[in-house]
Parts: C-alpha cells; sequence; structure tokens
C-alpha cells in the first residue's frame, strides 16, 4: 500500500481518519473472502466498556457482537450473513435558539407570533458532600417548543438536538440484527432512529458499504 491514504471517490477529505473503519471486497482479498474489520476506540472499563454477547432465539435471531450494559439488542457485530459497526462521526446536529421574553410574564416566550407557557419541571439532583454525605437539591428545569431552556440573567437560551424525541433506536438496532440482506439492512439503517456515527458493512454475498450517518437539521442559515 501507499503511505499516502487516498480518499474513494466521492468522500469528502474532511471525514476524520481515525475511523479505523476497514472493509475489503472480495476482488480485494487473496482468498475471495469479504473482510471486515473495526476499532471503535472504547475504554477498557466503565460504562461504555464493549462485552461480547451472542443472542439467539426461534424468531430469526442468531448474532453475534458487542453491547453496551443494559442494551437489549447487539450494537455492531454479525450475524449468520452480513456484519456492521459503528464508530465516531463529528456532524452537526444541535442548534441554540435565543428565545424572546414576554416582558409582562417571564414563564412566557414567543413562537410564531404568540406568547406560549414554558413547561417547567423541578428536577431532583443529588450533591454529594463529603465521603457518603449527599444531599439532594431541586432545581428549576424549562422546556420550550425546541427542547430543554436555560435561562440566564442575559437572556433564555433553547437548545435543539436532531436525537431529541426519538425512542426506537432500540428497534431499529433489533432490525439490524435480524436483516437477511443489505436490502433488509439498510431499510433499518436509513430509518433515522440513530442520529450520528460513520457506519460500515460486509455480507458474504461480496457487499461493503460505508455510510456518514447524520441526521442534519435543515436550516435556512447558520452562523
Amino acid at each position: 500500500m501507499n503511505d499516502k491514504v487516498r480518499f474513494p471517490p466521492g468522500l469528502r477529505a474532511s471525514i476524520t481518519l481515525l475511523i479505523t473503519n476497514c472493509n475489503c471486497a472480495p476482488s480485494r482479498t487473496e482468498d475471495g473472502s469479504t473482510f471486515f474489520a473495526v476499532n471503535s476506540h472504547q475504554p477498557w472499563e466503565g460504562p461504555v466498556t464493549w462485552y461480547e454477547a451472542h443472542l439467539h432465539s426461534e424468531e430469526n435471531w442468531n448474532v453475534t457482537g458487542a453491547l453496551f450494559p443494559g442494551a437489549p439488542a447487539v450494537i455492531q457485530g454479525h450475524n449468520e450473513v452480513l456484519s456492521w459497526a459503528f464508530t465516531v462521526n463529528d456532524p452537526d446536529l444541535t442548534d441554540i435558539y435565543v428565545l424572546e421574553i414576554n416582558p409582562d410574564n417571564e414563564n412566557q416566550y414567543l413562537f410564531d407570533g404568540n406568547w406560549l407557557d414554558f413547561e417547567i419541571r423541578e428536577v431532583p439532583i443529588k450533591v454529594k458532600l463529603i465521603g457518603n454525605l449527599k444531599v439532594t437539591v431541586k432545581q428549576e428545569a424549562l422546556w420550550s417548543v425546541f427542547g430543554p431552556t436555560i435561562r440566564q440573567d442575559h437572556g433564555a437560551y433553547a437548545i435543539r438536538y436532531s436525537g431529541f424525541g426519538r425512542v426506537d433506536i432500540f428497534q431499529q438496532l433489533v432490525d439490524l440484527n435480524k436483516s437477511a440482506n443489505f436490502e433488509e439492512w439498510q431499510t433499518a439503517m436509513y430509518s433515522g432512529a440513530l442520529p450520528t456515527f460513520n457506519v460500515g458493512y460486509a455480507d458474504n454475498q461480496g457487499n461493503i458499504y460505508f455510510l456518514y450517518n447524520a441526521n442534519l437539521p435543515i436550516c435556512q442559515f447558520a452562523n
């Protein structure tokens, strides 16, 4: 191989070189097999450490791979015919909105020409003091139509993330686990529940695939 890294045609050069997701088609391997390798750079310990599992059921589920504690499906791995894996990418999925507050009611903001009430909650926060001594304090939390809102002396700011409100990520993972071919896998991947990640794919039919996955917000302008 050349020492210089070359991007495939059409792949923008700003994509990070640290994705370490390597797929080789049968035409590029000595024995005609499809090769797939990934290093997702997870730590050796802690809450986001991979653990290996093999899931099998009589409902078309036979998959091996890596999970996080508590996950109901394999996050990345392979079944009998195909494999896939995720690595981190860096799309811009967050917008911050400066809200106009009603001068006569600090708990209202302007949206489409109307004053709307914030959704106000009291959120309990556990604070560690010394040793095992902890105290629970309550903090006001605001929500607007855009998402969580922070109120400061100089204004109110709402945070919008393109992944807010999606609760079907695990269903997407189950569908990826059970996919029997590239078309089924692609349909599951394009459901859009996962808002980010590079995705690599390879199967026993010689198909390889790379996706820069991102649920990018459609903005009329940006700074």
